[in-house]
């Protein structure tokens, strides 16, 4: 993927002169770019082929579900166990949204696999991760809570840029094997982006020492 290859050349940049503040920049304006024409092309694929849209009721329940089973099948893969993480959707109500299902589902799994890694990477594997989904007058709110440690509140900015992992650099995913589910720094700003096309966001509020 061209997300993978740009977020491994940019962990392999050495250079202390960078302004990652001007990448970040620009990874913004070109990611969001990205999407907005791979969206109109599907809309008109999809359009032209099938007389649909892209655009669908979306039960945001059964894509978090989805995303759950797929992030716990990532995260044994890359482990090499069969013990899933403990991810918990606390109610089960049906909610829809009118909205593309494949970028809930990628906002979904990135911000799951942020929990899980972190979850990990201090052994708090038997800790659950709390899902709530509420629907409120004009937005859906979804609110993943974890027990990862957390980290400082002056460094949630880091957490949004493309070029920030607090996970083990991959030197090439060329010859990584297995799924990646850390190291790049990608996830969270590029779900990020995928959250305001529609006029979303994502919002990281870290508790040091807790998650």
């Amino acid at each position: 993927l061209l997300e993978e290859i740009i977020g491994n050349g940019l962990q392999n940049l050495s250079n202390p002169f960078i302004d990652y503040g001007i990448i970040n920049h620009e990874l913004d304006n070109f990611f969001m770019s990205r999407i907005g024409i791979r969206t109109l092309i599907s809309q008109q694929v999809e359009n032209v082929l099938h007389n649909n849209s892209i655009i669908v009721d979306c039960d945001v329940h059964t894509i978090m579900k989805d995303a759950i089973k797929e992030v716990g099948k990532k995260s044994r893969l890359q482990s090499g166990t069969e013990i899933p993480p403990r991810i918990s959707l606390s109610n089960n109500s049906q909610n829809t949204i009118h909205y593309i299902p494949g970028h809930l589902f990628y906002i979904f799994t990135e911000v799951l696999k942020n929990s899980v890694v972190a979850h990990s990477s201090i052994n708090e594997i038997n800790e659950s991760i709390e899902v709530s989904i509420i629907e409120g007058s004009q937005y859906f709110i979804i609110k993943v809570s974890d027990r990862g440690g957390g980290f400082l509140y002056e460094d949630t900015n880091k957490a949004m840029s493309y070029s920030y992992s607090t996970s083990p650099k991959i030197d090439s995913i060329r010859t990584h094997k297995g799924p990646i589910m850390s190291g790049l720094g990608f996830g969270l700003p590029l779900a990020k982006q995928y959250c305001r096309y529609f006029g979303g966001d994502l919002n990281i509020n870290p508790i040091e020492g807790y998650g």
